[in-house]
């Protein structure tokens, strides 16, 4: 049975395809451009993956950049000062899953796969809690005639873990993943994720020399 994944080309929803395609899922991805800044490197990222893994990849266009403001899309200025809050974009969750679920019963496929990790208690984003995450099952239940079960594997991991695996299972996965919030094809290395990526970096460096 066909099964979908909504790639986003940082390093939890990469580590997730390879984890998935490693159990040997007939995997289909499906990957949004809707005014990020990020969106190039993104869809560098995203194509990398999927060619290497051999999945389909479908790439859908959505102008969220004319309806919303947020620090993440092109029009804004940049989030100097890392502000989580800024970095929201209402709803942008709520959208993509919409969307992945009508695409997901329409390749006939019968689960939806999120990158979501353990979300840090002082700054969330309300999107991608665990109780978000059980309302988007309910709504699923209710709104659609044909039965599509929400996965989220990674949901009780933190996203250092998930990068630990991720280089277990393809040490391409933090040079060939993109999770920069500021620029179009390289990473800034000053944005909150770029941050965080080196922070992982470093903690296996020196995981790797005791």
């Amino acid at each position: 049975m066909k099964e979908l994944i909504l790639l986003g080309g940082g390093l939890d929803s990469s580590t997730l395809l390879v984890y998935l395609k490693k159990k040997k899922v007939d995997l289909y991805a499906l990957f949004f451009q809707y005014g990020q800044k990020a969106e190039s490197g993104e869809t560098k990222s995203v194509k990398y993956f999927c060619k290497k893994y051999k999945v389909p990849l479908k790439i859908i266009k959505l102008p969220i950049d004319e309806l919303a403001t947020s620090a993440i899309l092109r029009k804004n200025k940049k989030n100097i000062n890392n502000i989580t809050a800024l970095n929201c974009l209402e709803g942008r969750n709520i959208i993509f899953i919409s969307l992945a679920s009508t695409y997901a019963i329409t390749i006939g496929a019968n689960k939806l796969y999120l990158g979501y990790h353990i979300e840090p208690k002082d700054k969330p984003f309300p999107d991608a809690t665990i109780q978000a995450i059980k309302a988007f099952k309910g709504v699923l239940k209710q709104a659609y005639r044909v039965p599509l079960s929400l996965e989220v594997p990674f949901v009780k991991k933190t996203r250092y873990k998930i990068f630990k695996l991720g280089l277990v299972l393809d040490k391409e996965i933090y040079k060939k993943s993109f999770t920069c919030y500021e620029n179009a094809t390289k990473e800034c290395g000053k944005c909150a994720h770029c941050k965080l990526k080196k922070e992982f970096i470093n903690k296996i460096k020196e995981y790797v020399k005791k």
